[in-house]
């Protein structure tokens, strides 16, 4: 059996006290060691069966467990070198299994307990993760020398309360790897180490350039790109970086300038990356008049995520969507579509009143109001925004509304759906203007304002 000199035993209490600050602080974060083990993942381990010289728990079968992230980080972290693991199930308790791995009985299979800060005294190389007077979970580090490597075991028990079962994880580790620098001031063979420095993750931030701005407006309201970064930095606690997990993070502001509601339905946030990677965030709700809402899409990315050639797209389920480019130029905004519109024309109402009508404006839009709210188009279809000018030409008092007038697009008529202006009164020689929208399809070739629908109909042509 192969002995660890001074020098090589205090490499591996700086190792094994890393890993016990470490997956200390990870496991408060995650309320306990032993929540870590209960990611629900399906990997049974690297090795099909214990290694012959761990002294098997009795009545104990592997399981299909994941990898506890807390200890998967700090390996991936700090070592270059190699990790095997397996899982177990018993039904003995967290306390049972630490009794049971003590340090004469490791030591009788060639592992030198690691003594660690916090442990008890009849067991140098367990701590425990308590939360009331039982062991929440359990801790366990020894170490060895094989073939000129320096051996680390780690034992990581949990109870899970769903299952009424212990877990219990097995790791054997090449510490001979790990990246720990040397505190200053420890003796070369190792005694009374004290660890005032690790290896670090370096931090990387790829934020998108703030020029040009990337803005977009959809169903009415101004959305604009206020910030947006590709980071290694942990979501929950900014200061800490984490290895090979990276995730990003954009801030929308959406803008209401409009007098109504503006409504978002079943909708969709989407971020596209050239490398594949897709983050999605569902985003619904209402901008009141004159509001601005802010909106976070945040999710995990691969490492090699850039801003080059991603774009967002934001829809919503039977509406046009819209897609914005994040780097390179910004697109051209593309504004509404003016209609030609002819000549006046008069008409007598049901009362045989007169009443002169001349299309003033008429435009097709991806975005406009429906039912009193601001909304995106349908697919396929375009909002018909017209202003008519109207006058009384009659010897008395008439009424004009949105209600008088009809769409025929392409030889089928439809009513408006949204009355900007309300329905007026006007006395003779007076005159106002009518705003209102419809939904027209967005390839219709004939499109004819239909006015008076409720006496003489007068026909207003509208050419694209």
């Amino acid at each position: 059996m192969n002995m660890l000199t001074n020098q090589q035993l205090g490499q591996l209490k700086r190792v094994a006290r890393f890993l016990v600050l470490g997956l200390a602080l990870l496991s408060s974060l995650a309320c306990g060691i032993g929540e870590s083990l209960l990611g629900g993942g399906k990997s049974a381990g690297t090795v099909s069966e214990l290694w012959p010289d761990v002294p098997p728990l009795e009545g104990a079968t592997p399981a299909d467990l994941e990898m506890p992230l807390g200890f998967r980080l700090i390996i991936q972290a700090m070592t270059r070198g190699g990790i095997d693991y397996i899982a177990y199930t018993t039904d003995q308790t967290a306390d049972a299994v630490k009794d049971f791995y003590t340090a004469e009985r490791m030591e009788a299979e060639g592992w030198k307990a690691a003594d660690l800060d916090g442990n008890e005294t009849d067991q140098l190389s367990c701590v425990s993760d308590t939360t009331d007077a039982s062991s929440a979970g359990v801790l366990c580090l020894f170490a060895r020398q094989e073939d000129e490597k320096d051996i680390l075991l780690a034992i990581v028990v949990a109870e899970n309360e769903q299952t009424q079962q212990t877990e219990v994880f097995y790791a054997r580790i090449d510490a001979s790897q790990f990246e720990t620098p040397q505190a200053e001031g420890v003796a070369p063979d190792g005694t009374a180490p004290t660890l005032t420095a690790v290896a670090t993750v370096p931090s990387v931030e790829r934020a998108l350039p703030d020029a040009p701005v990337r803005e977009f407006v959809y169903a009415g309201a101004n959305f604009q790109v206020t910030q947006a970064v590709i980071t290694n930095r942990d979501p929950n606690d900014p200061t800490l970086t984490l290895p090979d997990s990276f995730h990003v993070e954009l801030t929308l502001s959406a803008e209401n300038p409009t007098q109504y509601t503006i409504l978002f339905e079943a909708g969709l946030l989407q971020l596209t990356f050239n490398n594949g990677t897709v983050v999605e965030q569902p985003f619904g709700g209402f901008i009141a008049t004159r509001d601005t809402l802010v909106v976070n899409v945040n999710g995990p990315v691969a490492p090699d995520t850039a801003w080059e050639g991603a774009s967002l797209t934001l829809d919503e389920v039977g509406k046009e969507p819209i897609t914005v480019p994040l780097s390179g130029n910004p697109p051209e905004v593309v504004p509404p579509i003016s209609l030609g519109t002819g000549d006046p024309v008069t008409a007598q109402n049901q009362s045989g009143q007169e009443i002169q009508y001349r299309v003033t404006g008429a435009t097709l839009n991806l975005d406009g109001f429906m039912f009193g709210s601001g909304t995106r188009a349908p697919l396929g279809q375009r909002f018909l925004k017209v202003t008519v000018h109207v006058t009384d030409v009659s010897a008395g008092d008439i009424l004009a509304g949105g209600g008088d007038f009809r769409i025929q697009a392409d030889g089928v008529l439809s009513d408006m759906v949204h009355d900007e202006t309300g329905a007026l009164i006007l006395s003779q020689g007076t005159e106002t203007d009518l705003t209102f929208w419809f939904v027209v399809p967005a390839e219709a070739q004939s499109l004819i304002l239909v006015a008076n629908v409720w006496g003489v109909a007068a026909e207003l042509p509208l050419s694209r």
